[in-house]
């Protein structure tokens, strides 16, 4: 089992598709003022693909409150996370979109 990280509260071009009009203005404040750059906000991605000696199966985070911005440290997923239902219906329905299978009992 692979690394999984994730960015925490990053500044990303993600929110273009958010509220409109003052509600994606009130939305900002909490942006402006917590979220950490793209570049922290890849920190625990590097940090997974890159660091030596990571066991398979942990989950890479901020280290910081709530894990919103910080040092990339081993976090807990949440029990959404864990969830080996919602997994396999995500790669489920990646697969259809992307129209790329892999078939795990096939690696090598």
């Amino acid at each position: 089992m692979g690394l999984r990280a994730h960015p925490g509260y990053a500044k990303a071009r993600l929110r273009g598709s958010g509220p409109p009009g003052l509600e994606a203005r009130v939305m900002a404040i909490p942006g402006r003022l917590i979220a950490q750059t793209p570049a922290r906000g890849a920190r625990p991605e590097l940090y997974a693909a890159t660091r030596p000696n990571l066991e398979g199966g942990l989950y890479i985070g901020p280290d910081g409150f709530e894990e919103q911005r910080g040092h990339p440290k081993v976090v807990a997923p949440s029990s959404r996370g864990r969830d080996e239902a919602t997994a396999k219906r995500l790669w489920t329905i990646s697969e259809a979109m992307t129209g790329v299978e892999y078939d795990f009992g096939a690696a090598t």
